[in-house]
């Protein structure tokens, strides 16, 4: 639930914030000598333009800009890594010990050697049971989503890490009812974050937030939420993305108060 929640709050805030931002810079550009000329259709659907405070536009053009290519490099890398094709897990030469999940349909599972000749069989079985929870719930999306949010916003990056975070307690969940053993799922994860590190592009056993995910799993598991905690938690997204959809009604307000008649 906190990671559905986490992903449906990034999504309306970006919604919300990153037209404000495009707006901004449009009206900054507009007043630019040389490059103020291309822009003049602008002028000619929303009247003359009033300046923008140079520091507004420029933070605005500049965070757009960098949040545009940024956005861009994050798409290309989930092609470069994206998997369809369903497949065995595979293991790679590398000393380091961690696993994690390609993005795709195929839900491509890889192992390093490293992790291989640390762990036993059951430990092994209990890293492969997160992974195939990272593939089963299409866990990639939700990453992607993250990253994306991160690029386009940097101030979102403390909600997109608890995104990430959500997803490997998720998975940790899932692996921990797989064996029957919270217990040993925590000390498995404890033995691989000390010997590697997951890759940032994609969802993996041992990524963020090892320490409270560890502490989680020696905790008795939680007890679902009331169903009054549930509605009462959708009600308050719903009413973000409520004024979320005003915000972006009213951008045309912005863009008028921006360039009066």
């Amino acid at each position: 639930m906190a990671a559905r929640t986490l992903v449906t709050a990034t999504a309306v805030i970006v919604a919300a914030g990153l037209p404000t931002l495009w707006v901004l810079s449009l009206a900054f550009l507009a007043h630019v000598p040389v490059l103020g000329h291309g822009l003049r259709w602008c002028a000619e659907a929303f009247g003359a333009h009033q300046r923008v405070p140079a520091w507004a536009g420029v933070s605005a053009l500049v965070v757009s800009s960098f949040g545009a290519a940024r956005a861009v490099r994050v798409l290309r890398t989930q092609r470069r890594l994206r998997q369809d094709r369903a497949g065995a897990p595979q293991v790679i030469d590398n000393p380091e010990a961690f696993a994690f999940t390609l993005p795709g349909t195929g839900g491509q599972i890889v192992l390093s050697n490293g992790l291989v000749q640390l762990l036993d069989d059951d430990e092994r079985d209990i890293v492969v049971a997160h992974e195939r929870a990272h593939a089963s719930f299409r866990h990639d999306r939700y990453v992607l989503a993250a990253q994306l949010a991160n690029a386009l916003l940097p101030p979102l990056r403390p909600l997109s890490r608890r995104l990430r975070f959500s997803l490997e307690r998720w998975a940790d969940d899932v692996a921990a009812a797989h064996c029957d053993d919270r217990h040993r799922v925590a000390t498995t994860l404890a033995r691989v974050a000390l010997h590697g590190r997951t890759p940032a592009a994609v969802a993996g056993f041992n990524g963020l937030g090892v320490a409270a995910r560890v502490a989680a799993l020696l905790d008795p598991p939680a007890r679902s939420p009331r169903v009054t905690t549930i509605a009462l938690l959708w009600t308050g997204i719903g009413l973000t993305a409520c004024l979320a959809a005003v915000q972006l009604h009213h951008l045309s307000g912005l863009v008028v108060a921006l360039c009066p008649d």
